[in-house]
């Protein structure tokens, strides 16, 4: 315990914390504020839970649209792929020399044919993320809303 001059209590008889409970009271006092805040966004945004179906739908159609895209750009890459590599077949067939040109070609489409289907594979990992958090927003939503009065 600590005085001041005029004999009050300055300090109490608190528990002296180490640095690591230290740090885990502010990691614990953040994460506490932060959910207040998420929380408060939360109930700003939506009124009832049918509403965060709504943003989660509209989320989801935008990139299905971008999806359908890059599988419509994988269409034509793969064509123009089957097209170089009978080219080279045929070259290869009838014993003729193959151009540096059309192998290189044939790898930068295969490059490109990988680099879509990476696209492709984030974007529906999107929609798996999109969805989830919705399912979290959705039943953080109803238990707010059934705690707090309207």
């Amino acid at each position: 315990m600590e005085l001041d001059k005029s004999a009050r209590i300055r300090k109490g008889n608190e528990a002296i914390l180490t640095t690591e409970e230290k740090q885990a009271l502010e990691e614990k006092k953040r994460a506490e504020q932060e959910q207040r805040r998420a929380d408060k966004a939360l109930l700003q945004s939506f009124s009832k839970p049918e509403e965060v179906d709504l943003l989660r739908d509209r989320q989801i159609e935008a990139v299905d649209a971008g999806m359908q895209t890059n599988v419509l750009r994988r269409t034509t890459v793969q064509k123009r792929l089957d097209a170089q590599q009978s080219k080279l077949n045929k070259l290869s067939n009838n014993q003729r020399a193959v151009s540096a040109e059309l192998l290189a070609d044939i790898a930068v489409t295969k490059k490109e044919l990988a680099d879509i289907d990476s696209a492709i594979a984030t974007q529906q990992r999107a929609v798996i993320a999109i969805k989830e958090k919705a399912e979290l927003q959705k039943k953080r939503l109803i238990e707010l809303r059934n705690v707090q009065p309207r």
